[in-house]
């Protein structure tokens, strides 16, 4: 059996409003973002983060989001995955300074999974996906998405 291929599908970056803590629980929400690559459109300022620090270097991510592509179009997503990093570098991560952090000083990881009514974009709704998530140079939050072939 041959391995499956990646192909890379869009690219999603975002702003977050400042998060809230409780427990180990993060909770944040999307003002929203934009979508550039196969699917072109927007984030919309709906859903949040609502994640978890599962221990010291680990986080699991809880997302969900909303994206209306150009043609108007709604597509929802939810994902989950993980945030791994030495605890100082996880930490960062959660401030402004997370931008400065290399990628090969983490691991960040995501399976979105997409629904949407629109006939234009019903492959999402069976194919899967993963994602790699970092920040772009102004903060932003940025995921990179591969559809699995």
């Amino acid at each position: 059996m041959k391995a499956p291929e990646l192909e890379e599908i869009f690219e999603i970056t975002a702003t977050l409003n400042p998060h809230y803590m409780e427990g180990g629980r993060l909770m944040a929400m999307i003002n929203g973002g934009d979508v550039t690559g196969k699917i072109k459109g927007k984030v919309l300022p709906v859903g949040g983060e609502f994640g978890i620090f599962i221990s010291a270097d680990t986080y699991k991510i809880d997302v969900r989001a909303a994206i209306q592509a150009e043609d108007g179009s709604i597509i929802y997503l939810s994902y989950g995955g993980f945030m791994h990093a030495e605890p100082a570098k996880l930490k960062m991560l959660f401030s402004h300074d997370g931008k400065d952090l290399d990628t090969s000083e983490y691991y960040w990881r995501t399976n979105p999974i997409f629904e949407t009514a629109a006939p234009a974009y019903s492959w999402l709704n069976h194919t899967v996906f993963i994602g790699s998530g970092g920040y772009t140079p102004e903060g932003k939050v940025i995921y990179r998405i591969y559809a699995v072939k």
